[in-house]
């Protein structure tokens, strides 16, 4: 009787097929996400191209074109390549990659040049503004991790993932690490499965043997400063340890500068790397900002944020060769990725 059933069921639903009408689309509708070579409205961005690399190939050597993420960048250099065939141009790519059955490596032997080794032999050189570090690879990542007691979110929010991303919540969810943080992530972070202890924005806050309290960080100004996360820094005491300011990512304020002027921490950890977008002002401390900080404080500065990310343009050399003009190369530390500094 199961079987007839069943028999029954498949042969209704095989009729009803039958008569089903195939989904259709309208296929013009729904356009081609892929660069062309055919974009339109780029007639002014031609005639300027034109203009610097005919009109004035002896003094113009470099030309930057930006837009926001999917803009048309690739779409107009490909429409201007088909549009000047009477030019020569040669594609060339800075990523990370290995084709040995092809012959080509890409290779960086520091941090400003990479080489293109073809299979015959030849070597293109490519100067790069700084190559960017595999924080992955870091040798002694896991013997730090295995030190560490307590974690501080700054902030998190609004795609911050190089401050607490999937990986980084896996982790401190399964080595149970407490995580402390303002009101405003604590949400956020405990719906991870995280354990969480507020910290209060208003008040000097318990914390080891000692005590905690937050300042507040401008994560970039203007129209960009409305699309961060701002977060807040923590200023650390604990008995019978140096003070300790981790400003979080901002820029220098004149609450920040305050604080500083009138706590004076023993150490202060700051971001330097001058992050910005194609689109607005700094986000974080740059150069100019850093040293500022160095020059009201009395104590060690420590400068991280530098070299790992893509928008960040300072170089460790850079600040380097500033903080030995200013002679702050005994209280200005520029830790390496993994490094750690006793003070």
């Amino acid at each position: 009787m199961v079987a007839f059933k069943k028999g029954i069921i498949a042969t209704c639903w095989a009729v009803l097929r039958c008569f089903e009408r195939p989904v259709t689309t309208n296929s013009s509708k729904l356009p081609d996400l892929c660069p062309t070579d055919d974009a339109k409205y780029v007639d002014s961005y031609i005639d300027m191209l034109n203009e610097t690399l005919i009109n004035r190939e002896q003094t113009v050597r470099e030309i930057a074109l930006t837009s926001p993420y999917s803009g048309g960048k690739s779409s107009l250099l490909n429409t201007y390549i088909r549009k000047t065939p009477f030019l020569k141009f040669t594609s060339i790519s800075l990523a990370s990659f290995k084709d040995l059955s092809q012959g080509v490596v890409v290779d960086s032997p520091d941090e400003n040049t990479a080489i293109i080794a073809g299979a015959n032999g030849s070597n293109i050189n490519l100067e790069a503004s700084h190559a960017r570090e595999d924080l992955s690879k870091i040798e002694n990542s896991k013997e730090l991790l295995s030190k560490v007691t307590h974690c501080l979110i700054t902030h998190c929010q609004k795609g911050h993932f190089d401050h607490l991303d999937r990986a980084g919540s896996k982790w401190l969810k399964e080595n149970n690490i407490p995580v402390f943080c303002s009101l405003q992530d604590a949400k956020f972070i405990s719906n991870k499965g995280i354990n969480v202890s507020i910290l209060d924005e208003n008040v000097k806050n318990d914390f080891l043997n000692g005590s905690i309290d937050l300042i507040p960080c401008l994560h970039g100004k203007g129209l960009i400063g409305k699309l961060m996360a701002h977060g807040f820094g923590y200023y650390i005491q604990l008995k019978n340890e140096p003070s300790l300011y981790i400003t979080g990512d901002t820029r220098l304020t004149s609450e920040i500068s305050g604080f500083i002027m009138d706590k004076q921490p023993e150490n202060i950890v700051l971001p330097a790397g001058g992050a910005r977008f194609d689109l607005g002002d700094d986000i974080i401390m740059d150069i100019e900002e850093a040293l500022k900080v160095a020059e009201i404080s009395k104590g060690n500065i420590i400068a991280n944020h530098l070299e790992a990310l893509d928008h960040c343009p300072v170089t460790r050399s850079d600040l380097n060769k500033s903080v030995k003009i200013q002679n702050l190369e005994k209280r200005f530390f520029i830790p390496q990725d993994g490094e750690s500094i006793i003070l």
